[in-house]
């Protein structure tokens, strides 16, 4: 059975694809978006789908569940819509090898939002032996062993 999407992740596609955009029109550079905090309308559609925008992440405490529904989206778009240097959302294919390496890192927080920074490193070989020495906590993807489930809905 194929994995459900992160329901929040989904919010953030259009802006996860602008971002992506800009990273791989500049390789190996960090790019900044600001991921602002839900508004009362999401806020409420969330609580709908039983899901808490504003819980912890439990695998980096600087970020909600909001902000990682903004990172999954992210890698999703980077799977499974980057054709070349620029995402699709009308088309959904595997890219073979894939498009390069997605990294993020987590700016500054305010009550504006918070900062969420992308990179695109080359992908293959290198990005395979980068990942492997990231702390797991730190790892989006994983082994086919450790995939039983998605563990989006273990996020609060």
């Amino acid at each position: 059975m194929p994995f459900a999407r992160d329901p929040v992740s989904e919010l953030f596609d259009a802006a996860a694809a602008a971002l992506l955009k800009r990273a791989h029109a500049r390789r190996g550079a960090w790019q900044p978006t600001l991921v602002k905090p839900p508004d009362a309308r999401q806020v409420a559609w969330a609580a709908g789908q039983g899901i808490n925008v504003f819980a912890a992440d439990p695998h980096r405490g600087e970020l909600r569940r909001w902000e990682r529904g903004f990172i999954r989206s992210l890698y999703y778009i980077q799977r499974w819509h980057m054709f070349g240097k620029t995402p699709d959302l009308r088309r959904r294919q595997p890219v073979a090898d894939g498009p390069g390496a997605l990294r993020y890192d987590v700016g500054a927080a305010g009550p504006g939002g918070i900062l969420i920074w992308a990179r695109i490193d080359p992908g293959g070989k290198a990005a395979t032996e980068a990942v492997s020495r990231l702390p797991a906590a730190r790892r989006y993807t994983s082994t086919r062993a450790d995939t039983a489930r998605s563990h989006w809905d273990q996020q609060g």
